[in-house]
């Protein structure tokens, strides 16, 4: 157990240096040393268990997911009790 919170403060860490500073070389120490596991980060003002499984988790991963705009608007609603329902056809992140 605290040898999976040290390795996760590490990882978050290097992904802290990433989005300073991308390059190949961190992006593949990072992905080597999450490997099958998932993680969990803040994004958006959500909690939320991502890993290298499918392309959104890995862009939400590497700081490159595009709708943190939507991820905005459904917060401050959320705040406010609205309910919301996803009708896309897609794999996303807010279902």
């Amino acid at each position: 157990m605290l040898m999976n919170k040290c390795k996760s403060f590490i990882i978050k860490c290097l992904l802290s240096v990433y989005t300073k500073k991308r390059n190949f070389w961190l992006r593949s120490l990072i992905k080597k040393s999450i490997g099958q596991q998932r993680i969990k980060i803040k994004y958006g003002g959500f909690n939320l268990m991502v890993g290298l499984e499918s392309s959104i988790e890995s862009n939400i991963l590497f700081d490159e997911y595009s709708e943190k705009t939507i991820l905005k608007i459904i917060n401050y609603f959320a705040l406010k009790n609205y309910n919301f329902v996803d009708v896309g056809a897609n794999i996303g992140l807010h279902t």
